[in-house]
């Protein structure tokens, strides 16, 4: 149906098309001579997917001045991705690109039209602000961080929980906050937001240890799992924390932290 539609020159199609080319074959040459025959039609969102081939030199001779060109193009027509790394080009002197200012506008465009690791990109540069160019400002940090995690970037939705935990960036502790930022996370299968969830239930008297025990688990479990995890689960067995206290047990988990 695709290759049918492209013969008649339909811009979507060729884009999809490379797409398919693309993603799941690694077939670098005709993704890169369909998402060309997009653009010759006219069709904006393929410049995006057109200099990403360029920049790496996927299916084509690599050439960062046309990559840059493209992703011009593709953020005036509103691609986010474009706009997102163009804004990391000129904040990381990338592509031949050099203007902090012309990143933080980037990444901001990028924001307001959803895009969540541009909010948290611009929540980490006010944070710790750039030496000679930028000074921080932990209220805009937290703005772009509130943004990324309304817009469910899962690494801001954990961060969003530590500053709650912690009173960091002007907040004060609010730890039913940080339990529903760290839920969050988790559910997205964040590792590190398990950890936190599980010590933030332990040290709260309200809540069953149990759950902290069923946190630290899944934090063990995952794709990704955190060494420290393994020591908890340690910690957890060696003094009966939600669990029944068993020594053996505990000094498996040990040697677990040790091998990860």
């Amino acid at each position: 149906m695709l290759i049918s539609l492209a013969g008649s020159n339909c811009p979507e199609a060729f884009l999809y098309l490379g797409k398919l080319y693309y993603l799941p074959n690694n077939k670098y040459g005709k993704a890169f001579i369909a998402f060309k025959n997009s653009i010759k039609n006219r069709y904006p969102l393929a410049y995006y997917e057109f200099g990403y081939m360029l920049e790496n030199g996927l299916g084509c001779r690599k050439s960062t001045e046309k990559a840059v060109g493209c992703y011009v193009k593709a953020a005036s027509c509103g691609s986010i991705d474009a706009m997102y790394r163009l804004g990391t080009a000129y904040l990381y002197k990338e592509l031949g690109l050099d203007n902090i200012t012309k990143g933080i506008k980037y990444l901001d465009k990028a924001t307001v039209l959803g895009h969540g690791e541009a909010a948290y990109k611009l929540s980490n540069i006010y944070e710790r602000g750039i030496k000679g160019h930028l000074n921080s400002n932990q209220q805009n940090a937290f703005h772009y961080l509130k943004e990324s995690a309304n817009l469910l970037y899962t690494p801001a939705l954990d961060k969003l929980g530590w500053c709650y935990e912690n009173g960091k960036m002007g907040n004060i502790k609010d730890y039913s906050q940080a339990f529903h930022y760290y839920l969050q996370a988790s559910n997205n299968g964040y590792s590190q937001s398990m950890y936190s969830l599980a010590g933030l239930i332990m040290n709260n008297a309200d809540i069953d240890d149990r759950l902290a025990y069923e946190w630290m688990l899944k934090a063990t479990r995952v794709a990704d799992p955190l060494n420290k995890a393994f020591y908890g689960m340690g910690v957890f067995y060696e003094y009966g924390v939600g669990v029944a206290r068993n020594l053996k047990v505990a000094l498996d988990w040990y040697k677990k932290a040790k091998e990860n």
